[in-house]
């Protein structure tokens, strides 16, 4: 005859115990291809040889306390996901693909940001900004083949009037970049541009929209004045 459990009211305790510190698995994500034609404003004549960085930036939220109980400041921060590179061709085209993106359960992506014709002059940025990227959660990350690149570095900057203006430049001359700002986590708000005439590149807001399976869009680059 077996002996009655020592502690049998304990067992339905420590099951749901175990339930509720489960946290969101990681996930592989993808977002829809974003192709960009990039025109001279006026003649509306493709741009070719035009760098574009484009970056998706993840919002890292704090798992719940036993995974039930929302905490009480539940973003940590940001970060950025991917970055990926590209230049015009001679139809002023660029298109970005991201598929198969890891994606950590307690992540969600808030933002899209593509820079057309911006681009970062390292020298220009402080020493300390170079040599650490704050990770969400992590330790600064201080080691040289750790650092930033120039796309997390650019973002970093982005909302630095005087880095931004410091730091930022146009690779191909005479022509005033744009930095596009897109909203994924939320319904899509007009924002104002609050680019200054010092800074080298203009800022549009929710160009492009998830929802599709595709996405398309033309961007005008102004002359630019010289600095």
């Amino acid at each position: 005859m077996r002996a009655p459990a020592k502690y049998p009211a304990l067992a339905p305790v420590v099951m749901a115990l175990c339930a509720a510190c489960w946290s969101p698995p990681d996930r592989v994500g993808a977002l829809r291809p974003l192709t960009l034609r990039v025109v001279e404003a006026g003649s509306k004549r493709p741009a070719q040889g035009v760098p574009v960085t484009y970056l998706v930036q993840s919002r890292v939220n704090r798992d719940r306390f036993l995974g039930l109980i929302p905490t009480l400041e539940p973003i940590m921060g940001a970060r950025v996901a991917i970055a990926l590179h590209g230049t015009t061709d001679h139809q002023g085209e660029v298109t970005f693909r991201v598929q198969g993106l890891p994606q950590p359960g307690n992540e969600s992506w808030s933002m899209e940001f593509v820079f057309v014709n911006v681009a970062v002059d390292r020298s220009k940025v402080g020493t300390a900004r170079l040599a650490s990227v704050p990770r969400p959660g992590q330790a600064l990350v201080t080691t040289p083949a750790a650092g930033p690149s120039d796309a997390e570095v650019a973002w970093q900057i982005l909302p630095l009037r005087e880095e931004r203006q410091r730091a930022f430049w146009n690779p191909v001359a005479g022509l005033r970049g744009v930095v596009v700002i897109n909203t994924l986590d939320g319904p899509s708000q007009a924002q104002s541009d609050w680019s200054e005439k010092a800074d080298c590149f203009r800022v549009r807001w929710n160009a492009f929209d998830q929802a599709r399976a595709a996405e398309r869009v033309e961007v005008e680059l102004e002359g630019a004045e010289r600095r």
